[in-house]
């Protein structure tokens, strides 16, 4: 009863195709969660467009052996340029980004290999724990009482 199912189940399974090229949708995605370390900036590019860039610090270990490692981050869309212009440094952000690496070699012909983050999303985990404090000679507005 069970095996014309299972003799065609196994005969698509053990079937297997391979290409060289890749598909429109085959992606390198990347999700960190670290905090913003550099504020971000806007950055024109020759054409005119302009984009935000930013940098996003991990870290892992502990004590002696702890490491951090900065991410850049580039911004192209619209309404999450909107979203990272109103961060700074120290707000603690999850960012899911494509991930792009690309050897360059120097003037020696050694090879570099530079990865490119290209944020698609972004969640602000934590503001900044350390805010900016008011501009001398500004006054900060009293709360509202109720």
């Amino acid at each position: 009863m069970f095996r014309p199912i299972a003799r065609a189940f196994l005969s698509t399974a053990s079937h297997r195709t391979f290409s060289s090229t890749s598909r429109a949708q085959d992606v390198a995605r990347l999700t960190i969660c670290g905090r913003i370390s550099k504020d971000p900036e806007s950055i024109e590019t020759q054409s005119g467009n302009s984009f935000l860039k930013y940098t996003v610090a991990t870290g892992f270990g502990m004590g002696e052996a702890r490491r951090t490692t900065f991410w850049n981050v580039s911004v192209f869309d619209e309404r999450q340029k909107e979203i990272v212009s109103a961060l700074a440094k120290g707000y603690l952000v999850h960012v899911d980004a494509d991930i792009e690496c690309k050897q360059i070699p120097d003037e020696s012909g050694k090879h570099h290999t530079y990865i490119n983050l290209y944020q698609k999303s972004i969640n602000v985990l934590i503001r900044n724990r350390n805010p900016v404090p008011p501009a001398e000679g500004v006054e900060e507005e009293a709360p509202a009482q109720a």
